[in-house]
C-alpha cells in the first residue's frame, strides 16, 4: 500500500513526470502482484480499490473482476464493524467504482451504493476533505491543473484522502512532495502566462482584438488548451488549439450574427480556391479579409510544425476540415435566413460539424508528437471517437443555449426533438442529458480500451480530457455564456498564485 499510496500522491500532485521510470517499476510490481492474486493486495478493499483505480488508467485496463465481491449480497453485512465502518476503504471503493468500462453494471451499482453511504456521513472528521472533493470533483469534472493546485493547498492538511493515517510512509509525509509539487506548478503556470500573453499579441497583430469578444474568447480558449492539453512539453499543441478555438468562434460569429450572405460565400470560396501564397478571389469585405488572413497564417504555421513529426504536409486535410464547417455553417445560416426548420437527423449532422470540432481539436492532434497518417485520421476507429466526441459537444451546447436559440427564433437539437416527440423542452433535456452521459463514457472507454484502434494513447486521451472540459463549463453552469464566472475559473488557474498550507 505504501507504494501505492506514494504513487497516488505523486500523480495528484502533478509531478509524476520527474519520476517516470521509478512510476514504471513500482506499477509493474503491483500488476504482477495483482495477476498472482497477491494477499495483500485482495485481502484489503481498500489496498484492491486503489491498485484497481492506478491499474487502469497506469498499466493494464483489464483488471476487471476483482471488486465485484464488495458488492456481494452478504459482504458488507457480514463485516459491519469492519469495512463499512471504514470510511477510507468506501472512499476509495467509490473512486475506483468511477473508471467505468465494460464492467459498467458492476462498478455502477458499486457506485451509487458506496456514493449514499459516503453522503450520509454525519461527522467525517478524519476525511472530511477527502468525501468533499470526490464528490463535489467527480471523475468528468477532475481537470488536472484544477485537481494539482486543489491537491497541493489541501496537502499537509488532508492526509486521509491519500489514506497517509493508515499506510503512508514517514518520509511521505511532512511535505516531502510539497516543494517539488510547488515548484512545479509555479513553473507551468509561469509558462501558461507567457503562452497566454503571447496569444494576446496574436489577436492583436491580426486586429482580431478589434472583434468585441475575442479577448474573452481567448482567455477561455486557452484555459481548454491547458485542460486538453496538459503536459508542459505540448506548448505548439496549446497556441495552435487556442488560436483556431478562437478563430472558430469568430467565424461562426459571422455566419450566426454579423455577417452577410455575400461575406459568407466570398469566405467559402475563399477555401474553396485556397493558395498557400495569395487567394484566388477577391475580398468583399475587410472583416472577411482579416478573418482569412488570420486562419491563413495559422493554418500555415501548424502545418509547418506538424511536418517534421508527421513526415507529410497535413495541409490538404486542415483546409477540408475548415472548408467543411463553412459549408455547414452557411447550411444553418440559410436555414434561419429562409425560416427553414429541418429534420431532426439532418440538422444533428449538419451541426455536429458546426461545433467546430475539426478546424480546432484535430490540427493540434498532428502536434501532439505521434505520427498519425491519413489512413488514421480518416479510419473508422478515429472517426467514431471523433464523432462521438462533436455530438456530446453539440448536445452540451444546445441543451444550454435552448433558451436563447429560442428568443432568437433558431432551431437546436433541443427544439427539434420537442417536435418530433410531441414533448416539453424540459423532458427532452432530461432524455438528452442522459444521451450526454452515454456519449461521453464511450470516449472514456474508448481513452481505456487496450485495443488496436489505430489512434495512439495520447491523442485518444486528448479526447478523454476535452470532454473533461465540457463537462466543467456545460454540467453545471454554462460558463461559456457567463463572462464573470468563466474569468474567475480561468483566472484561478492561470493567474492566481498557490496558497499552500506551509511556506516553501
Amino acid at each position: 500500500m505504501a507504494r501505492l499510496c506514494a504513487i497516488d500522491t505523486i500523480k495528484d500532485l502533478g509531478i509524476d513526470l520527474h519520476f517516470q521510470v521509478e512510476i514504471k517499476q513500482a506499477l509493474d510490481d503491483i500488476y504482477t502482484s495483482w495477476r498472482e492474486g497477491d494477499e495483500e493486495i485482495f485481502l484489503d478493499c481498500a489496498t484492491c480499490a486503489m491498485a484497481f483505480r492506478i491499474l487502469r488508467r497506469g498499466v493494464s485496463r483489464s483488471v476487471s473482476d476483482a471488486l465485484t465481491r464488495y458488492t456481494e449480497d452478504g459482504f458488507w453485512s457480514d463485516t459491519l464493524e469492519g469495512y463499512l465502518k471504514d470510511e477510507k476503504a468506501v472512499l476509495e471503493l467509490y473512486r475506483a467504482s468511477r473508471i467505468i468500462y465494460h464492467d459498467a453494471s458492476v462498478l455502477e451499482n458499486q457506485m451509487c451504493w458506496t456514493r449514499d453511504f459516503l453522503m450520509q456521513l454525519t461527522d467525517p472528521e478524519s476525511c472530511q476533505n477527502s468525501v468533499h472533493d470526490v464528490l463535489n470533483y467527480p471523475l468528468y469534472v477532475e481537470l488536472e491543473p484544477m485537481a494539482y493546485k486543489r491537491n497541493i493547498e489541501q496537502y499537509l492538511t488532508d492526509n486521509t484522502r491519500m489514506l497517509k493515517s493508515s499506510y503512508s510512509c514517514a518520509k511521505f509525509g511532512g511535505g516531502f512532495f510539497l516543494k517539488p509539487a510547488v515548484d512545479e506548478y509555479n513553473a507551468q503556470q509561469s509558462l501558461h502566462l507567457k503562452e497566454l500573453e503571447h496569444l494576446m499579441q496574436w489577436l492583436q497583430e491580426h486586429k482580431l482584438d478589434e472583434m468585441r469578444v475575442a479577448k474573452m474568447k481567448m482567455n477561455y480558449c486557452y484555459f481548454n488548451s491547458v485542460t486538453t492539453f496538459c503536459d508542459p512539453s505540448l506548448a505548439e499543441a496549446r497556441i495552435a488549439f487556442s488560436k483556431s478555438t478562437v478563430l472558430v468562434s469568430l467565424i461562426d460569429d459571422l455566419f450566426d450574427i454579423h455577417g452577410t450572405r455575400e461575406e459568407h460565400l466570398n469566405i467559402i470560396h475563399l477555401f474553396e480556391r485556397w493558395d498557400v501564397d495569395r487567394p484566388k478571389v477577391d475580398f468583399c469585405s475587410e472583416k472577411v479579409e482579416t478573418l482569412y488572413w488570420a486562419i491563413h497564417s495559422t493554418l500555415c504555421e501548424t502545418v509547418e510544425k506538424a511536418f517534421p513529426t508527421q513526415g507529410r504536409s497535413v495541409m490538404d486535410h486542415v483546409v477540408e476540415l475548415w472548408l467543411d464547417i463553412l459549408k455547414a455553417m452557411f447550411k444553418e445560416a440559410e436555414w434561419s435566413r429562409t425560416n427553414t426548420v429541418p429534420a431532426f437527423d439532418e440538422y444533428i449532422t449538419n451541426a455536429t460539424l458546426t461545433i467546430g470540432l475539426g478546424p480546432f481539436l484535430v490540427p493540434a492532434l498532428y502536434l501532439v508528437g505521434h505520427r498519425l497518417s491519413e489512413d488514421d485520421v480518416k479510419g473508422t476507429q478515429f472517426c467514431r471517437l471523433f464523432n462521438v466526441t462533436a455530438l456530446g459537444c453539440r448536445l452540451f451546447n444546445d441543451i444550454r443555449g435552448f433558451e436563447r436559440d429560442a428568443e432568437q427564433g433558431k432551431v437546436n437539437a433541443v427544439s427539434l426533438q420537442s417536435i418530433d416527440q410531441n414533448n416539453n423542452a424540459e423532458q427532452v433535456i432530461k432524455q438528452t442529458e442522459i444521451w450526454i452521459k452515454n456519449l461521453n463514457r464511450q470516449v472514456s472507454r474508448m481513452s481505456l480500451d487496450e485495443k488496436d484502434y489505430g489512434v495512439p494513447d495520447a491523442v485518444r486521451d486528448v479526447f478523454w480530457k476535452f470532454v473533461k472540459g465540457l463537462y466543467l463549463f456545460y454540467a453545471k453552469a454554462d460558463l461559456y455564456f457567463n463572462s464573470t464566472k468563466l474569468i474567475k475559473v480561468v483566472e484561478s488557474i492561470i493567474k492566481e498564485p498557490l496558497n499552500p498550507p506551509i511556506a516553501t
